[in-house]
């Protein structure tokens, strides 16, 4: 079994301040792994490492990616996984450009990839090395996604699911729209994550905008977006900085409606709460999760090998049919748990983030949301 630890240290999205990293490095050679001695290469794991450091997110996805991907990788490799949980991706980055992680792979959202590869925290993969990176669908390789910019590919993407909207099955209907949530049953009862690329893309939703063209007539747009920031957070009792916050919130029915994700929705089903899940008519953000190799690591090869495992097949259709997430690769029979996903059923309508517009804006809008909301 797997080591796991969780880092709770609470990080705001950081202001683009770069720490130097050292060069890539290639292939292990029996090297000390990171510094800590434990890199060695042994005799039955086929020119891996011994063990590997790998970067999770915590809740109920992070304990149901444990129980597949990497019980799974460790019985098939003999690789040791020692195994963190951050609870988002800008806490794992400011770890990272601190120089506070020791760490081979780590887990981002697409929106976080572009900050990853500038502040030269992430490293390209080989793709020979990563061939089931042929396995995912052309909508969500990194090759045909702004999320990855340059030549080289940066990210394995494993699942694809939108940034939703949940709400208590004991206090209204399915909502139809954003819109229907916001009643005098629901002031202070609504919850939403505080990450700048979830916020504007939520209040960019309600406003019917795509995502994926909100730099289009920037301006007017986004003077729509902060007038609907302000009027949301009339009913939000919380602007919550960890997934795990708007997990228990809804746990607790402390909130009655407002942002999550599928796989944690049906996480809370299971344990019985009153919770629904849909995409709103004016769609909502979509969003990926995928693994990249870090800049300082002494165990790419098996970091890349561990990603290969992540994207075969049999690995994903393990991971989805428990948790209910949307693989980025074709299965020969897609689990029911997925088929029955607002977010699939609604993949056609839902789009990823202008990449460049969210990086070029995201130190200012931060400014903005915390002027909004503390007025």
């Amino acid at each position: 079994m797997h080591n796991r630890r969780s880092v709770l240290k609470k990080s705001g999205l950081m202001t683009g301040i770069a720490v130097g990293l050292s060069g890539c490095v290639g292939d292990e050679t029996g090297g000390n792994g990171n510094g800590n001695g434990n890199g060695a290469v042994t005799g039955d794991t086929n020119g891996l490492s011994n063990q590997i450091n790998v970067a999770n997110y915590g809740g109920s996805m992070g304990e149901g990616f444990s129980q597949t991907v990497l019980d799974s990788f460790e019985e098939e490799h003999g690789v040791t996984v020692n195994e963190q949980t951050f609870p988002d991706n800008w806490a794992l980055i400011s770890q990272m450009q601190a120089g506070e992680t020791d760490l081979d792979v780590v887990i981002l959202d697409d929106t976080a990839v572009p900050t990853a590869v500038s502040q030269g925290l992430i490293q390209p993969l080989r793709e020979e090395n990563v061939p089931n990176l042929d396995n995912v669908m052309s909508r969500f390789h990194p090759a045909e996604q702004a999320f990855d910019p340059g030549d080289d590919i940066h990210s394995g993407p494993f699942q694809f699911f939108g940034d939703g909207l949940a709400y208590n099955t004991e206090v209204m209907d399915e909502p139809d729209s954003w819109d229907d949530i916001y009643m005098s049953e629901t002031e202070d009862s609504i919850i939403y994550a505080s990450w700048i690329d979830r916020v504007v893309g939520i209040a960019a939703s309600h406003e019917g905008y795509d995502v994926s063209q909100l730099g289009e007539n920037a301006d007017e747009k986004m003077e729509d977006v902060w007038q609907r920031v302000g009027e949301m957070n009339e009913y939000v009792f919380e602007w919550a900085d960890t997934g795990g916050t708007l997990q228990d919130s809804f746990a607790n029915e402390q909130a009655l409606a407002g942002m999550l994700w599928y796989g944690r929705v049906s996480a809370l089903q299971d344990q019985g709460a009153p919770i629904g899940y849909t995409i709103p008519e004016e769609s909502a953000p979509m969003a990926t999760s995928g693994f990249s190799v870090t800049a300082d690591t002494d165990r790419k090869r098996t970091a890349e090998e561990f990603i290969n495992h992540l994207l075969e097949p049999d690995t994903l259709n393990a991971y989805s049919s428990l948790m209910g997430y949307a693989p980025t690769i074709e299965l020969d029979e897609l689990p029911e748990i997925v088929q029955e996903s607002p977010d699939y059923q609604n993949r056609d309508r839902m789009n990823f983030w202008d990449a460049d517009f969210l990086v070029e804006n995201t130190q200012d809008w931060n400014l903005e949301f915390q002027q909004v909301v503390s007025s």
